[in-house]
């Protein structure tokens, strides 16, 4: 039998993860989370995309249990569909823009969740009929009009956290060498 160790650089991704999580369910203000970060984070660092997506959904999830028994007490679970569907899609374009991580991909990478997340929790909250929009073209337009504002939020926070976590890692592979990948 073969004593596997973890690997410094998985047990500092994950603590990362972990990290963006445990702000994601503390105090913030509206859509300024780091949840289209954790997923670019997690598509570009890991060196096993399935477990890059299992790691960052599994902290997604543990956060969503967490606010959904606490701060959302009569949250309705209906709609979380749209929430880990735009993940999961911010994770993909993470997977193929984050190959080479560069600062102009991280920045696009960041854009892009934001706009992702946009137009998948809006069509989400106009298809479960959370707010009473009609079902129709007006309808959804009127869900995705009403997005707007929170939108700005969610692309600050996806900028801010973006840079906060790939320029964190990038640092500490500068002091550490051995959490870069071995080539």
């Amino acid at each position: 039998m073969t004593d596997k160790k973890l690997a410094p650089r998985f047990i500092v991704l994950i603590g990362m993860v972990v990290i963006a999580a445990t702000i994601r369910i503390m105090p913030h203000w509206p859509n300024f989370a780091p949840f289209g970060a954790m997923a670019l984070f997690g598509a570009a660092h890991f060196k096993k995309p399935i477990i890059g997506l299992l790691v960052t959904l599994g902290a997604l999830f543990i956060g969503d249990i967490i606010l959904n028994n606490t701060v959302y007490a009569a949250f309705d679970p209906q709609f979380q569909w749209a929430v880990y569907l735009a993940f999961i899609s911010i994770f993909i374009l993470g997977f193929y823009l984050l190959k080479k991580v560069t600062v102009s991909n991280v920045i696009l990478g960041a854009v892009a969740a934001s706009v992702l997340f946009f137009l998948i929790s809006n069509f989400g909250t106009w298809q479960m009929g959370i707010m009473g929009y009609p079902k129709n073209f007006a309808g959804l337009m009127m869900a995705y009009g009403a997005g707007l504002e929170p939108y700005l939020y969610t692309l600050a926070s996806d900028l801010f956290y973006s840079i906060l976590l790939f320029g964190s890692f990038a640092l500490m592979k500068q002091r550490f060498p051995s959490l870069a990948i071995a080539k």
